[in-house]
């Protein structure tokens, strides 16, 4: 009777151990994080409350449209290899923040006739921001 009592507390203690894993919540990315949405005692549901925004600073992303006409130029580039990209803050214009286009969306936006693309840049310096224009 000894031995199946200690086996129970044994998964007793261990069951308490998976239940405080449970109490923390790890991002799955580095970055910085934004305004907290919920306060220390706020009841939440997994998966289903937005606790904070986390973006991550770098490498960092930059979205941009080009239109459909020039779209075709940006195709024959790309089939010659990775296309290089330079950003530039409205204000530090003589410092472009190189990088490579590593996204072209699946079809033209009959809206605007533009085609989005995603150039990612390396930011370890943090100075381009999400969201900047």
């Amino acid at each position: 009777m000894g031995e199946a009592q200690v086996k129970q507390n044994q998964a007793a203690v261990e069951s308490a151990r998976l239940n405080l894993e449970y109490t923390s919540i790890r991002s799955p990315i580095d970055g910085r994080a934004g305004h907290r949405l919920v306060d220390v005692g706020n009841v939440v549901t997994a998966n289903n409350s937005t606790l904070l925004n986390i973006e991550r600073l770098d490498p960092i992303y930059a979205d941009f449209t080009v239109t459909e006409n020039d779209f075709s130029e940006v195709q024959r580039h790309t089939s010659r290899g990775i296309l290089k990209v330079e950003v530039r803050l409205p204000d530090e214009l003589d410092k472009p923040f190189a990088g490579q286009l590593t996204f072209l969306d699946n079809a033209v936006q009959s809206s605007s006739g533009t085609v989005l693309l995603r150039a990612t840049i390396p930011n370890g310096s943090h100075r381009l921001w999400p969201g900047r224009l």
